[in-house]
């Protein structure tokens, strides 16, 4: 065991240290060509490439690869002709240049976060600019103290080696990092391969033609220098369509050939002594290394951001293609956007023919009662004027299918506080209809067979208290009345479930006659005065001089008041006052019955019309209450083709407001008659 782990060890030191000798070596020959381009007092070259070289090498391999960095750089200056600490000092300032530099980048999140502009960033201020400051400072520094430059030259010294530092870590060490990064077959297409083997081509020829006599004998002046320029929609190519890769390799051809040129007094950048046209030329290259290099890294996050959208649409996409459910999406216009699988095959609708049109001319929908809805009491209509989500079944009539009713639930979508479209969701309900059918044919079959015995009853046990009742002791007659008590409670709900099951079924009879509206009122009154006088209560009657006679079935209107009545009655206090109002408001009658009563809770209103639904203060003043009768009143006047609503605060009173249309209500043949009682 001892031995293997051995063995691993020296085949770590063996890798580690033939890499280390390769980073010397490459930094050491690229230094030593480096130096050869005009150096500035003799060390200080607008051309250094080994700084790129040291930041890509500690940067890849780490840390513990820094003896490679400046053991290259004491020995290129040391044979160059610097004394020994001269070169040590130079060697300590470009090894600690690329150390810092990478340390600081990572410090700040350089290559853990995603974002490609950051990473540039983080790039260009710490190993670009920040790291060879500091190289520059302490390599002239080291040479000033060693008498090779003086402070007369100190500043031009520290300019060259810093913009030589700097062009190299920008061009070469991107151009490392990028590709070992970024070097991959995976995502290879032939079409943008050629594309970019078009584009270097074409990018070759023009550095070319601009700063070097390959294709002319004559150098470009310098009155001409805006040539130049024509390398810049290039340089945008290879941004827009190869991205970071692209645009490094870019700049790298250009920088390879534009130094070359230079050196060779050809270009724009050729005209005069090689040390300031070198200086012209690196800032130049990185003017258009910053420039390409954060374009490629705007639009890469720019197409990431697309990628990520894209697919957060299609997963979007296909969770709504999988609910069962079906979804329709439409803008603002009632243009359909989206509509999933299960809405195509309820509707019978291919996308092709439904996405791109208006909502009405491809989906024919209808009412409960089965009348074709105008685009103004649509859903979709309804949702944009109110901004609320709207609940209700509907029927769907496909051109080619049998219609069906569906639960349909209509949302606005909001984005930044406005509706921008619209979305329905919904389902086919039609086998809930057929057995909420068979429930309500069942409760009126037994409702019917249950009545006989319960009137028999309330004969028998009514006769029992008025002619025999000197016959009865006392306990007997309490028993008979509490019989006869229960037995009408039972009458009542009862008639209640008839009329529930005669609504749902569609089976009663609207039969609208030419009523006196004051004469029915006075008579619903007339029929609740048993409950007004246990409770010592006070209608008070405020009827509009001109009531005209008006088509309505008087049945069922007494059925409205006498509910809406009977309820302010029974939630109201002794020696209260109720308020009833009947108010011509020229196509319609306006019924208002207000009271002071108990009011109802604000979290349970939307409920109040709701079958079987009762507040919780309702049950605590009268616990036998069915739960029915807002249910039957509100059924009754929308089918009539009138409406009710109200307004209430606890402890404070309930209002009721009925609106019938003054010239007549629907009227509907065959079927039963509605139970007043």
């Amino acid at each position: 065991m001892t031995k293997f782990f051995r063995e691993q060890i020296e085949k770590i030191n063996l890798i580690y240290g033939v890499k280390l000798v390769v980073l010397f070596l490459i930094y050491f020959a690229t230094a030593k060509l480096g130096l050869q381009f005009d150096a500035v007092s003799g060390f200080a070259t607008l051309v250094w490439p080994p700084t790129g070289i040291a930041i890509a090498g500690i940067l890849i391999f780490g840390y513990r690869y820094w003896p490679a960095i400046f053991l290259g750089a004491f020995l290129v200056n040391f044979s160059t002709g610097a004394p020994a600490l001269v070169a040590l000092g130079i060697g300590l300032g470009n090894m600690l240049e690329a150390v810092i530099g990478v340390f600081l980048a990572r410090r700040f999140g350089f290559m853990r976060e995603k974002g490609e502009l950051k990473n540039i960033l983080l790039f260009i201020f710490f190993c670009v600019l920040g790291s060879t400051a500091l190289a520059a400072t302490i390599g002239v520094t080291s040479l000033w103290l060693g008498g090779i430059v003086s402070l007369a030259t100190y500043k031009a010294t520290w300019i060259a080696w810093w913009v030589g530092d700097a062009l190299g870590a920008l061009i070469v060490g991107n151009l490392i990092i990028n590709f070992r990064e970024r070097l991959s077959l995976k995502n290879f297409k032939l079409k943008k391969a050629a594309e970019g083997i078009l584009f270097f081509l074409i990018l070759i020829v023009c550095n070319l033609f601009v700063f070097t006599n390959f294709f002319t004998t004559k150098t470009i002046e310098t009155n001409n220098p805006i040539i130049v320029y024509t390398i810049f929609p290039l340089l945008i190519w290879a941004s827009l369509r190869f991205g970071k890769s692209g645009a490094v390799l870019a700049v790298f051809v250009t920088s390879v050939i534009s130094i070359w040129g230079t050196v060779l007094k050809q270009g724009p950048f050729g005209v005069g002594e090689l040390s300031d046209n070198l200086l012209l030329l690196q800032g130049y290259i990185g003017v258009i290394a910053g420039t390409s290099m954060i374009l490629s890294a705007v639009i890469e996050e720019r197409l990431k951001t697309e990628r990520e959208l894209t697919n957060e649409r299609n997963k979007d996409e296909a969770i709504l293609e999988s609910i069962g459910e079906g979804v329709i999406i439409t803008d603002t216009n009632g243009v359909i956007l989206m509509i999933n699988r299960s809405a195509q095959i309820m509707l019978g609708l291919e996308p092709a023919r439904a996405i791109g049109s208006y909502y009405e001319k491809v989906i024919h929908i209808e009412d409960k009662r089965e009348t074709p809805l105008v685009i103004a009491n649509c859903p979709f209509t309804l949702v944009l004027s109110s901004n609320k989500v709207i609940t209700d079944n509907y029927y769907f009539r496909p051109r080619n299918n049998k219609k069906f009713a569906v639960n349909m639930t209509t949302s606005p979508i909001v984005f930044e506080q406005k509706v921008v479209g619209v979305i329905d969701v919904f389902r086919d309900i039609t086998h809930e209809i057929e057995i909420d059918k068979a429930k309500s044919e069942f409760v009126s079959l037994a409702s019917h067979q249950l009545r006989t015995p319960l009137t028999t009853m309330k004969w028998y046990s009514r006769a029992l208290m008025k002619e025999e009742s000197e016959k009865l002791s006392p306990k007997q007659l309490e028993y008979v009345k509490e019989m006869y008590h229960n037995n009408e409670r039972m009458i009542e709900l009862i008639n209640s479930l008839l009329n529930v099951s005669r609504i749902e079924l569609g089976r009663f009879i609207i039969k609208p006659v030419e009523i006196n509206i004051r004469e029915i009122a006075n008579e619903v009154i007339h029929d609740i005065t048993p409950y007004t006088d246990g409770k010592k209560i006070v209608i008070k009657k405020h009827y509009d001089e001109k009531i005209p006679l008006a088509m309505i079935d008087p049945n069922l209107l007494k059925i409205i008041l006498q509910n809406l009545l009977a309820n302010s009655i029974k939630y109201s206090k002794k020696h209260a006052t109720v308020n009833f109002y009947i108010e011509n408001k020229e196509k319609e009658i306006l019924f208002i019955i207000a009271d002071k009563g108990c009011g109802i809770a604000k979290n349970q209103q939307e409920k109040i019309f709701t079958k079987m639904f009762r507040t919780d203060n309702a049950r605590m003043i009268d616990p036998e209450g069915s739960g029915l009768g807002l249910y039957i009143v509100k059924s009754i006047i929308e089918q009539s083709g009138g409406r009710i609503w109200f307004s209430s605060a606890i402890n404070e009173g309930s209002t009721f407001y009925v609106a019938l249309p003054l010239l007549g209500t629907i009227k509907r043949e065959p079927g039963s008659r509605l139970i007043y009682s």
